[in-house]
């Protein structure tokens, strides 16, 4: 029988000490039904520059990430997020502040 974790398991914590350093986390949970993964997750930033990630449902062995999609901003200011569900739904909230975690549902 193998168990996890094993002696060899190493765990890595990364901490960025960078200025400026803005972040911005998007949820998106499931609701009806439908499963969030697969999704797409765009943050337009003040300066009309975007961010763009994909909720994936793993991200290593034996692993499932949250439904979330974070994003480093540096100094920049978020303006609005959109969430395209894998089906072709869509999704945009205006954003103004940063440091936080938004939630994006489904209506």
């Amino acid at each position: 029988k193998e168990m996890f974790p094993t002696p060899q398991t190493v765990v890595r914590l990364f901490h960025n000490e960078q200025p400026g350093g803005h972040w911005l986390a998007v949820r998106v949970p499931p609701s009806a039904g439908v499963s969030p993964w697969g999704s797409e997750v765009t943050v337009t930033l003040s300066d009309g520059s975007i961010r763009r990630e994909w909720l994936v449902d793993q991200q290593g062995f034996r692993t499932q990430p949250p439904p979330q999609a974070h994003f480093g901003l540096g100094s920049a200011k978020p303006r609005s997020v959109k969430v395209r569900w894998p089906d072709g739904v869509e999704r945009e909230e205006a954003v103004s502040t940063s440091n936080r975690t938004v939630t994006i549902s489904r209506l």
